[in-house]
């Protein structure tokens, strides 16, 4: 789904899935910076979704919240300093 989200739009793009599945379509735009609505009848794939939609937004957030973390000591120390 990478390659095809990839082909056909541009990030920011809208893509919208009326079958979403287990949310692949979903992760593909998550991953490419596309904005994603889907929606899914069968509950069961629309919790599969939901759960591999928020890991996957978790993901890509982890390295922001590690670099975050290392940088507020730095930022005390040197404000301690003066």
């Amino acid at each position: 789904m990478c390659a095809l989200i990839s082909d056909f739009t541009d990030p920011g793009d809208l893509v919208i899935d009326p079958f979403a599945g287990s949310g692949t379509t979903g992760v593909a735009c998550i991953r490419l910076g596309r904005r994603f609505i889907g929606w899914e009848r069968d509950h069961k794939h629309y919790a599969a979704a939901v759960k591999r939609l928020e890991g996957t937004r978790e993901q890509l957030l982890l390295p922001q919240r590690r670099v975050r973390e290392k940088q507020q000591p730095l930022f005390a120390t040197a404000g301690a300093r003066k």
